[in-house]
């Protein structure tokens, strides 16, 4: 099936295929693709060995659910679960599924969360906290104080003043197979079972609501039976998504708490998985390390790299070490319930080639004046599914503001598509690049150069982001100086933006005269690197 384009309504349609689960819930579902087969190893933890076939992963999440009825959590409440990736993460997910509760899977940083968690937790009110991170402990319940909310919080095997043993609720309310009822839905397309929590690169955290129809789109044709294994973190979408994924498509999901990447490798030799789902900085770093040497990675078929940019060189020397398998690039958002394109595989040739127009999804691209244009034209990708958007949790107004009049969600990413749908991305969202695994924003350092450097030395700076073979991407400084141009250096931009900036990172400084503008006074990034590249070729 083929994408089609509508030279009408400069619309792209992806392939319609009819939704399988009719008004089922992700409970339903779940509950009865495990109980086809009970002796079905669905997960091994590597370091504790503990082994889940479907029946111990059933009778866990039952008693979980079972658990939290006793402790008078209802359906619709909300649950926070701050968990590593111990062996009894996905039961307690599984289980606050199965018990139709709103279930948040948390992730905590001090740069992205913690000075808005007291608001986070205004907002979601939770019931009950699940968490394996016994430092933070104080902080949540700091924060809960501040918001005047009472939520229990459980730890495994708990040994802490105040909170409460997790470990009885995976035991001591299992319910035979039969009596147990696994929760309802009214409607899946809008009915919310999931909120997750934004990574809040450039601003406030975020809580995007997904749905029961969101995440069952993502398994009506996903590969089944298969080992998969993933470095991700269990705050991130992608983790949720393939670990209840997993459970649904009878896969064996490997796990192991605080996975480094010599452990990850070994792991990925020891099982011969057939999938696993990596950043690009795991990447950077497998190839940097001996152990990649050592291991025969010949079982892997596919490999997902998401969450930023892949350069082609990385791919390229990845590649030589995974013979039969191939390295996607899949194009998404948390708002749509993941991927809003077909994996494709990466290539050198076309290294902003980000996959074809998903099945049920539609695109269309506006240029600066808010026009859709037609294939080859740059602009903002924007984008709906049959299941589309739902909002922000307890944030109308930024939900609003996210979608255009017709109901498609701004993505914030520059891009074209050509006419078979296949879909290019130039500018990644909020212009954040990764490099060397940490995060930069492009902004910060603009702003840097505006506060910090006379203003009669600088009349515009931009800063854009090129591939780089021993940093994956790395940030250009764009400069067009005022009127004291002979005060200006390369060395003397870069010594203030270290002095000032939280790391220290590679950077070269390229002088113009002036830099394109869209009409509304923003930089054309894309057209500032492509004069940047043009200098790098030209030796200047």
């Amino acid at each position: 099936m083929s994408v089609e384009y509508d030279p009408v309504t400069k619309i792209w349609k992806g392939p319609e295929v009819e939704y399988a689960f009719g008004n089922k819930s992700v409970a339903e579902v779940g509950y009865a693709e495990l109980l086809k087969d009970l002796n079905h190893v669905c997960q091994i933890s590597d370091d504790t060995g503990e082994v889940y076939t479907n029946e111990r992963m059933l009778k866990a999440s039952v008693s979980f659910a079972n658990g939290l009825k006793a402790a008078g959590i209802k359906k619709g409440d909300v649950i926070i679960v701050l968990l590593h990736n111990h062996h009894y993460l996905l039961p307690t997910w599984f289980g606050a599924v199965l018990a139709g509760v709103i279930l948040c899977p948390f992730h905590y940083t001090d740069t992205a969360v913690k000075d808005d968690l007291p608001d986070i937790l205004r907002k979601l009110n939770p019931k009950l906290m699940v968490t394996s991170y016994l430092d933070l402990i104080d902080v949540f319940n700091d924060a809960f104080d501040k918001v005047n909310i009472k939520c229990p919080i459980y730890v495994y095997e708990n040994e802490i003043e105040g909170c409460h043993d997790l470990k009885p609720l995976f035991h001591d309310y299992f319910t035979s197979f039969e009596e147990f009822k696994p929760a309802t839905v009214d409607d899946p397309e809008h009915d919310t079972f999931v909120l997750i929590l934004s990574s809040a690169t450039t601003g406030k955290a975020k809580l995007i609501k997904c749905t029961h129809k969101q995440l069952l789109t993502q398994y009506t044709y996903n590969l089944r039976n298969i080992t998969f294994i993933s470095t991700a973190l269990p705050g991130w979408q992608s983790e949720f998504i393939f670990g209840i994924g997993c459970l649904l498509n009878n896969c064996l999901r490997v796990t192991r708490h605080n996975m480094t990447i010599d452990q990850f490798l070994m792991i990925l030799d020891k099982y011969k998985a057939f999938a696993c789902l990596v950043k690009p900085k795991d990447i950077f770093d497998i190839l940097k390390s001996e152990t990649i040497k050592k291991v025969d990675l010949s079982s892997l078929v596919i490999v997902v790299s998401s969450g930023h940019h892949l350069s082609p060189e990385l791919n390229r020397q990845f590649q030589e070490y995974v013979p039969n398998g191939i390295i996607l690039s899949v194009y998404g958002t948390s708002e749509l319930g993941g991927g809003t394109t077909e994996a494709s595989q990466l290539d050198p040739d076309t290294p902003n080639l980000v996959g074809r127009v998903k099945q049920n999804f539609q695109y269309y691209v506006l240029n600066e004046e808010g026009e859709r244009v037609g294939p080859g034209e740059v602009g903002e990708l924007c984008y709906t599914s049959t299941s589309p958007f739902v909002g922000y949790f307890e944030d109308e107004e930024a939900s609003k503001k996210s979608v255009t009049k017709d109901g498609f969600f701004y993505s914030g990413d520059r891009g074209y598509l050509d006419v078979h749908g296949n879909v290019f991305l130039q500018d990644r969202k909020k212009y954040e690049i990764s490099y060397r695994g940490k995060a930069l924003n492009q902004w910060d350092v603009e702003k840097i150069i505006l506060e910090k450097i006379d203003k009669h030395a600088i009349r515009d700076v931009c800063v854009v982001d090129i591939e780089s073979k021993d940093h994956g991407m790395m940030p250009i400084i764009a400069i067009v100086p005022g009127d004291e141009k002979e005060a200006l250096s390369e060395a003397e931009i870069i010594q203030v933006v270290m002095k000032h900036h939280p790391f220290e990172f590679e950077t070269k400084v390229f002088f113009f005269d002036k830099l394109p503008m869209t009409i509304s006074g923003k930089h054309k990034k894309y057209l500032v690197r492509e004069m940047v590249m043009e200098k790098i070729a030209n030796g200047k």
